[in-house]
């Protein structure tokens, strides 16, 4: 050591040290910081909310035989369809429909209580939509809030909140139609 410097050979070697460690520890050190203040998409490519409990079309007291090998896109209208129905309905129809050749694999259906309006009803083609009284167990498990997608086993999957506002409507109008066409991609069934 001369005026008290360090060498040059064990200086380099220190840096050398120091760069090795650091070249390995600086991505875990920014992975970790990423992982805990959520920086990245966590995988999710679904729009609509997996349903954690399994739920069958059975328990709402749907028929599943006579929607046998079809994709559901259920909704249940309140007693009194308000501006939020009308755009919850038009938003599923417009997503049906562009669907485009897979339409023939999708069925939306309308859970329609005593005495609600059939004028609304009219305006949804028959040749494409269901409609259906509720049963007790449909009533009190379908929330006129929530639109719900069911595979053609009968198992319903996945629940979309009904949004607030026009803007939201058409998100939610693609979200369903994006989930919608992923679904139909992979399925081997219906």
């Amino acid at each position: 050591m001369v005026d008290g410097h360090v060498p040059t050979s064990k200086f380099k070697s220190r840096l050398s040290l120091i760069l090795v460690i650091g070249v390995f520890a600086v991505p875990v050190i920014i992975a970790k910081l990423a992982l805990n203040n959520h920086w990245y998409n966590e995988g999710v490519t679904n729009q609509g909310e997996l349903v954690q409990n399994p739920l069958h079309l059975s328990e709402l007291g749907i028929d599943v035989d006579s929607n046998a090998k079809q994709w559901l896109i259920i909704y249940g209208l309140p007693q009194a369809c308000d501006d939020k129905c009308d755009k919850a309905l038009f938003s599923i129809n417009q997503s049906y429909h562009a669907l485009g050749r897979e339409t023939g694999r999708v069925t939306p259906l309308v859970l329609n209580p005593e005495g609600n309006n059939g004028q609304l009803l009219d305006k949804l083609n028959s040749n494409h939509w269901q409609v259906q009284a509720p049963s007790l167990r449909a009533s009190l498990r379908v929330l006129p809030t929530q639109v719900y997608v069911a595979d053609p086993l009968g198992n319903v999957m996945m629940i979309y909140q009904l949004p607030e506002t026009e803007h939201e409507f058409k998100q939610f109008s693609q979200d369903l139609l994006s989930d919608m066409r992923k679904l139909l991609k992979y399925s081997r069934i219906g």
